[in-house]
């Protein structure tokens, strides 16, 4: 690992300072504009990750960073979480990971950020309500990081990685909610 970066999954090079563009004003006007430069500024200054999340805003964020850099740069990494939602009833952020919102916020995040593919998508945090073997199972480059303060817990998680789902529990935990 040099000293200035280093590889992220072995293949995605980045400098060893990212940006994090959760407290940049998305609102039209001056403040906007003054984030527009400020991000732009970050890229010639060498940042070359730059993390957002569609908890910024609803989205809102990765369109700003979409607005100041597509075409993005060769070499410039944006990177967005996903795993929280608004909740309808009561307005207010929770943690959301069945696998229909998840699909969902990365779809939309792919035309917020007007890109094909995301290099490096993030879970915010994993939710308690989606099982840990259905996360390992979507994908051999998934790492879930779930904290606790329990042993008890603590070994619930690190057993998920030997649960094998079977196809029939794949297909319902893969199908949209009712």
């Amino acid at each position: 690992m040099a000293a200035d970066g280093f590889a992220i999954g072995g293949d995605l090079r980045v400098g060893r300072l990212g940006f994090g563009a959760m407290h940049l004003p998305t609102a039209a006007g001056s403040a906007r504009d003054g984030a527009i430069a400020v991000v732009r500024r970050a890229v010639e200054l060498g940042v070359t990750l730059i993390d957002t999340a569609y908890l910024y805003g609803g989205g809102a964020n990765e369109e700003l960073l979409a607005e100041a850099l597509h075409p993005y740069p060769p070499g410039l990494l944006i990177t967005t979480k996903v795993g929280v939602a608004r909740s309808a009833a009561t307005g207010e952020w929770r943690l959301d990971g069945r696998p229909e919102v998840l699909r969902d916020q990365i779809e939309r995040g792919l035309v917020r950020l007007r890109t094909e593919r995301h290099a490096l998508l993030q879970l915010h945090r994993v939710d308690p309500g989606v099982p840990l073997a259905w996360l390992l199972a979507r994908s051999p480059v998934i790492l879930p990081i779930p904290g606790t303060s329990r042993i008890a817990h603590l070994e619930e998680n690190v057993a998920a990685r030997h649960l094998r789902l079977t196809p029939e529990q794949r297909a319902r935990l893969d199908a949209p909610a009712t």
